[in-house]
This record gives structure tokens, sequence and C-alpha cells, in this order.
């Protein structure tokens, strides 16, 4: 990823996503085998291209890197656990209560924290393997209904994250 104008989401730099998912998931927890990181730069791999895929959609498709969608935007605020919720509070001054989902649009790390919230509340640990978080993603993220497919999901972060070319 680069430092120009074509990305998108507030995102400055690959290095700067790193940074947020890295301080989210170490102030949220960072998942039974320490990978909600990678898992989550991957999920923006897969949802934006690392910041670079603009949606034009007005929520017809998501807002922010993550690419919410209001029924799961919904259920996090709805869902928060009140000890994430003090965390998010006393560490970012973010009340998650207060948030819109048109906040998540260029806020990467508004974006950010609800996404771990979300995964925060599947009771399965993120896998240890790409293929395996791909259909974690597919299973927990896209659902059946949506387009993308797990192979998608490891094509994206092999090509954009580990640079390593399609199978």
């Amino acid at each position: 990823m680069n430092t120009d104008e074509s990305l998108g989401y507030g995102l400055v730099s690959e290095a700067h996503l790193d940074m947020i998912l890295d301080d989210v998931c170490n102030t949220l927890g960072n998942g039974g085998n320490n990978n909600a990181s990678i898992a989550g730069k991957e999920v923006v791999a897969q949802e934006t291209l690392l910041g670079t895929y603009p949606d034009s959609s007005v929520y017809g498709q998501g807002a922010g890197l993550f690419q919410f969608d209001e029924i799961g935007f919904d259920d996090v605020v709805a869902r928060v656990r009140e000890k994430d919720y003090l965390k998010v509070l006393n560490k970012y001054r973010i009340d998650i209560k207060k948030v819109k989902l048109r906040d998540l649009d260029f806020n990467p790390l508004t974006s950010a924290i609800f996404w771990r919230l979300k995964y925060l509340k599947i009771t399965a640990s993120i896998p240890k393997t790409l293929e395996g978080r791909a259909q974690y993603w597919k299973d927990h993220h896209n659902s059946e209904a949506g387009a993308g497919e797990p192979e998608e999901y490891i094509n994206n972060a092999n090509r954009l994250i580990y640079n390593k070319e399609a199978a």
C-alpha cells in the first residue's frame, strides 16, 4: 500500500492500518490464538482492498474499512459487553452507544473498534490458518447471502498482505 490519495476510509498508509489494528487488539484482546490483528488486516484486504477500493454505494454494501451494514452495526451497539464498552470509552474516548454508522466511513480507528467488538461476540476462536480465517470471515462477517467467497479472501490476503500470487 502506498501513501497517496488512492487510499480511502481515513487511512494514511498500510503502517497506519497496522498500528490501529495492533492498538485495538491489544486493548480489546488479540484472541485465543493471538491473531485478531492479522485477521482484521485480512478482512480489510477482502472488504476494501486495504482501503484502496472505494465503495460508491450509499450503504448498499457497507460503511468504513470493514464494510459494516446497519444490522451488524446495530448489533454491536446493542450487545457490546460493559467491560469492552468501558475499555473503549476510557482509552479512546469513544462512546460506542453514540457512534453512528456514518462515523465509520472516514474513521479507521472507530471502524476497527467496531470490527473487533463484532468478532469478540463470536465464541469460536479466530482460526490459526489463512484458510480457516477465510471460512470464519464467510461464516461470521460476510454471511451466506454475501457475494464474497473464502477463495477470494485467501487470494486478496495473499496478494495484498503476503505478496503471493493467487493459486
